[in-house]
């Protein structure tokens, strides 16, 4: 007879992600134009439940990180796709995929 083992505890999405329905929005303001190097494009006043990407014009590289500047993962995003995260950080860093192009790039935090 096959044992399987314990089912592990699963982390939980809060529920303003499950039913999709969020209270406050923080945001750029519309399109920031990034540069070669990474910069800090939106420092969140909290931690987001949600947080919406959005690139045009060239590709982009996006780095978010938490308030202790620890690097979630990085991220390279086509002209023209959007992501949605729901990952714990505060800080969102980018920079253009090659150099010389002006990729812009919207965030959204959803709280």
């Amino acid at each position: 007879m096959l044992r399987y083992p314990e089912p592990r505890e699963r982390w939980t999405a809060p529920a303003a992600v499950l039913t999709d329905r969020f209270t406050r929005a923080e945001t750029t303001r519309g399109f920031v134009t990034l540069g070669d190097t990474d910069a800090e494009i939106i420092l969140f006043s909290g931690t987001p439940n949600r947080i919406e990407l959005l690139v045009e014009l060239f590709d982009a590289i996006i780095t978010p990180r938490t308030r202790g500047e620890q690097e979630i993962q990085t991220i390279t995003m086509r002209a023209g796709q959007s992501l949605q995260l729901d990952l714990g950080v505060g800080i969102i860093v980018a920079r253009n995929a090659v150099a010389g192009s002006n990729a812009r790039l919207q965030v959204i935090g959803r709280y």
